[in-house]
């Protein structure tokens, strides 16, 4: 792969070993001084994938199980901290650290923070009245750990002592996240955010603007649910079961 050639805003993620600064590993790959055969220079770049999905056209059913288990080995490198990614300059990448993994991303497309927005507008009435909790988007911090630290596009946390948190270190396990694939994320959203998730115990969506679908991870699932029409979601304390209208979410955002 020709790192020279990609264009900024379609950089595949970077996941440093610790051998190197991050932001000055994210300006060379921008003006094409590094590649990933670098002596020293201590990143790989994950490009986009091709889309690992096998599409059977059920007549009936609006969502499906998907034919793929997204399973992938993570590698070890020096570990990083959650309070290092706390003390990363304000640049406007996106810095995380999954299990002592740094990884970073550059900022996202506008389709990106459109579908992010729909996301949002979609879920906050219901969320408010059923009163199950508070409803976050970028930037927000979910630390489970020392050595992680995420950001979901959006998530919802549960009250603390019937109150919205009073820090993101106060927060309890969200109730549901939801990440929003871009070119930079779709490994690490399909896989290594999947698996941490799952293993909080945690309803997790993942928002394919390509595919046009919603991929629904329950923390037991080793498939997907696959909702290309509607997803039906009705968490604890909901007295009210919650339709999300796939079709009309991805209208608003992208035909718009």
């Amino acid at each position: 792969m020709n790192i020279a050639a990609l264009k900024v805003e379609s950089m595949p993620s970077i996941v440093l070993n610790g051998r190197g600064d991050p932001r000055t590993i994210m300006s060379g790959v921008r003006a094409g001084a590094l590649r990933p055969t670098d002596a020293g220079c201590g990143f790989s770049v994950s490009a986009r994938p091709e889309r690992m999905r096998s599409i059977w056209r059920d007549p009936l059913p609006t969502c499906r199980r998907a034919e793929h288990d997204m399973g992938m080995p993570a590698t070890e490198h020096r570990r990083w901290t959650a309070d290092e990614v706390r003390a990363m300059p304000e640049d406007g990448n996106r810095y995380e650290v999954i299990d002592g993994e740094l990884h970073v991303s550059p900022p996202p497309k506008i389709t990106h923070e459109s579908l992010v927005v729909r996301v949002v507008v979609a879920l906050d009435p219901y969320v408010r009245e059923q009163r199950i909790g508070y409803l976050f988007a970028s930037r927000g911090e979910v630390a489970p750990d020392p050595d992680t630290l995420v950001e979901p596009d959006v998530f919802v946390l549960p009250p603390v002592n019937g109150r919205r948190p009073a820090s993101w270190k106060v927060a309890g396990t969200p109730v549901l996240v939801v990440e929003v694939l871009s070119p930079s994320s779709v490994r690490r959203d399909r896989t290594v955010k999947r698996r941490l998730y799952q293993r909080m115990g945690v309803e997790y969506w993942i928002v394919d603007p390509d595919a046009r679908l919603v991929e629904r991870w329950m923390p037991a699932d080793t498939r997907a649910e696959v909702c290309e029409e509607e997803l039906l979601w009705h968490p604890f304390g909901a007295v009210e079961l919650y339709r999300l209208q796939v079709n009309a979410l991805f209208a608003a955002a992208l035909d718009g």
